[in-house]
C-alpha cells in the first residue's frame, strides 16, 4: 500500500494462489514418492524376516533331531511324545504361501 509503488499482485491474488497451488502439488508428489519408497523398504524387510525365520526353523529342527539322537543313545524313550513328533515334521512353506495368497486375494 505504498503510493509510489504499483500493486504487484492485486486483491484476488491470482499469482499468489497459483504459486501456493503449485507448491502444494509438488509437495504432494514428493510425499507420495517417499511413501512408495518406504513401502518398498518395508516389503524387503518383511521378505528378509521371512527368509531368516525359515532358515531358523530348519536349524531348530536339526538341533531337535540331534538332541533326539543323543536321548536315544542314552536309552531315554521319547517315542510317546506327540509334541516332539510335531516339531520334527518339516513345515510345508508352499501351503503357507498358498494360504497367504488366498487371504491377500480376498
Amino acid at each position: 500500500m505504498v503510493p509510489s509503488i504499483a500493486a504487484f499482485d492485486p486483491f484476488p491474488f491470482g499469482l499468489l494462489t497459483t504459486v501456493v497451488s503449485l507448491e502444494a502439488i509438488i509437495l504432494a508428489i514428493v510425499v507420495l514418492i517417499s511413501q512408495n519408497r518406504a513401502g518398498k523398504v518395508n516389503d524387503l524387510r518383511d521378505e528378509t524376516g521371512l527368509q531368516v525365520d525359515l532358515i531358523s526353523e530348519g536349524e531348530i529342527t536339526k538341533i531337535i533331531q540331534l538332541l533326539l539322537l543323543l536321548l536315544k543313545q542314552n536309552g531315554i524313550d521319547v517315542e510317546k511324545d506327540k509334541q516332539l513328533k510335531e516339531m520334527l515334521t518339516p513345515i510345508n512353506t508352499d501351503e503357507i504361501e498358498k494360504a497367504l495368497s488366498k487371504e491377500v486375494d480376498q
